[in-house]
């Protein structure tokens, strides 16, 4: 297996069609000053407002863009574009001074107009902002100079909302003619102006993406990054990606579990696995007449066998779940087969033989399953088979993620269900996201159904700064969506990278793979 990664590796032609030949190929020297990550999907855009991509939000927190703060190893907020904060006595008004030493990529200078201006567009539902629910509380916002913004909540807070670290700071100056609903498709989107340590300086659709380091960063915040030219290639392809950290064109890049394996057995690569907010889900849509039936969902997330997934389908890096409360334990949910056949057989779904498709009134019971195509989708395929020993016919369809988010919008969309990943953090603002009816129309709007009944608890949620209350609101949201199973939730993914052993600094955590970007460093290549 080593021999033929080699062999591919060797072959130009594979790593300049997946748009590496900035960087050679196959052994060509490049500067070491240049590190080049692996993206398995064209980043959605540099729009921190309406992105939903995960690994687009990280560049854009991490690398391009700064949030007000961002979070310590204990998932705690600490200053970044904030440098500090301070509460009033009843905790209901905060006081945020910026750091006005920092830039946007332009020159200008970062101010408390620039965080009122994200902050309120972030509000505005016909943004799309996908934890927009997180904001809700916040009454009024107030500027105090150039470096002091006035924050005032509904309700007392027990800490700075960590929706803060999650918003990167857009700039008021060029974007504050942009109507809300325009933002998404802004030319600003794919040529950005942030303020972080690297600007963007190039992007070729569905092949890269190249981000240049500035010359000046505030010390406190790390000061300048310690790689000149970071690169991230777009490539979908798994031995395409083992092919390129072996030849030494990539230096970083996610893999599965069988290429995992490969790369273990490379002595100038090592395997980095960590944990992760990302949930994989199976949503459900509701304008399809076959999933409309709740005994048909419950079927559905009955018959999924998650330990065979997370064990067959990702090697292991996951946690198996059912549970709708998105925590990371371990969840004892089995497979229930026979409960399944039960529940589709009282919902008039029967079949004449073992091995046959359900029938309903002379109708078979087919789904189609919408999800981003990466590789041989083994989940996927692992998915349809558990559909099919119970009857189900289910179809994947493959979409890129734009394509998808804009089906999961339309209500004329003929998918049953979508399978993709959803990145959280320790609020579980996800859940919002997806199920609350506030929060309809968001940047993570994947079409699941969104109960009336939600409304209220989530309104307790956002108002609540009480561990007490928000603990009862949490206990009737997950009641009302166990009844009403809009979504079923499959695993809990660990991030897996392959990487070079010369790529130093690197930490990986729930913060995400990228958090540390700005201090990798590239050893010298042995001679």
């Amino acid at each position: 297996m080593i021999a033929r990664a080699r062999a591919t590796a060797n072959r130009c032609a594979v790593v300049v069609a997946f748009g590496l030949a900035l960087v050679g190929c196959a052994g060509a020297p490049r500067s070491p000053d240049t590190i080049v990550i692996a993206s398995g999907t064209d980043l959605e855009g540099m729009q921190p407002l309406t992105t939903v991509h995960p690994l687009s939000r990280q560049v854009q927190r991490y690398l391009v863009f700064t949030p007000l703060v961002r979070l310590s190893a204990a998932l705690a907020p600490e200053p970044w574009a904030a440098r500090a904060w301070t509460w009033n006595a009843e905790r209901t008004r905060v006081t945020l001074v910026i750091d006005t030493t920092l830039r946007w990529h332009d020159g200008a200078v970062v101010t408390s107009r620039d965080a009122a201006f994200t902050i309120t567009r972030a509000r505005d539902s016909t943004t799309g902002y996908p934890r927009r629910g997180d904001l809700t509380g916040i009454d009024s916002i107030h500027i105090v100079g150039a470096d002091s913004l006035v924050l005032r909540f509904v309700r007392s807070q027990a800490e700075l909302p960590l929706v803060f670290a999650e918003l990167p700071l857009v700039p008021e100056h060029i974007l504050r003619d942009v109507p809300a609903s325009a933002l998404r498709k802004h030319a600003f989107t794919f040529a950005p102006i942030g303020s972080g340590p690297y600007r963007v300086v190039r992007r070729e659709a569905n092949r890269r993406w190249i981000l240049e380091r500035l010359p000046s960063f505030p010390s406190r915040m790390g000061g300048v990054a310690a790689s000149r030219t970071l690169v991230i290639a777009v490539i979908d392809e798994a031995t395409t990606k083992v092919a390129g950290l072996v030849s030494g064109a990539l230096d970083i890049a996610g893999v599965n579990p069988v290429t995992a394996a490969l790369v273990q057995r490379d002595p100038t690569l090592r395997v980095l696995d960590y944990p992760t907010f990302f949930t994989n889900w199976l949503v459900f849509n509701p304008a399809c007449d076959a999933v409309r039936d709740i005994r048909v969902r419950r079927a559905i997330a009955l018959a999924v066998d998650r330990v065979r997934i997370v064990q067959a389908g990702i090697g292991g890096y996951g946690v198996p779940s059912a549970s709708l409360s998105a925590d990371l334990a371990h969840d004892t949910t089995r497979a229930d087969p026979a409960q399944a056949d039960s529940l589709l057989d009282a919902a008039g779904w029967t079949r004449a033989t073992r091995n046959a498709f359900r029938m309903r009134r002379g109708a078979p019971l087919l789904l189609e399953m919408l999800t981003v195509g990466t590789g041989d989708n083994p989940v996927e395929q692992l998915l349809q088979a558990d559909m099919r020993a119970r009857g189900i016919d289910l179809r994947i369809a493959t979409r890129e993620m734009g394509a998808l988010l804009g089906a999961a919008r339309s209500s004329a969309a003929p998918h049953c269900a979508i399978y993709t990943g959803v990145a959280g953090d320790p609020t579980r603002s996800q859940l919002a996201a997806l199920f609350d009816p506030a929060s309809r129309g968001g940047a993570l709007e994947l079409g699941a159904h969104r109960p009336s009944s939600l409304a209220e608890p989530f309104a307790r949620l956002r108002a609540s700064a009480d561990t007490g209350a928000r603990e009862t609101a949490w206990r009737d949201i997950l009641a009302i969506l166990a009844d009403s199973l809009p979504a079923t939730p499959i695993f809990h993914s660990r991030g897996v990278q392959g990487l070079t052993k010369r790529l130093q600094h690197v930490t990986m955590d729930l913060r995400g793979e990228l958090f540390s970007t700005a201090q990798w460093t590239l050893a010298p290549a042995p001679r």
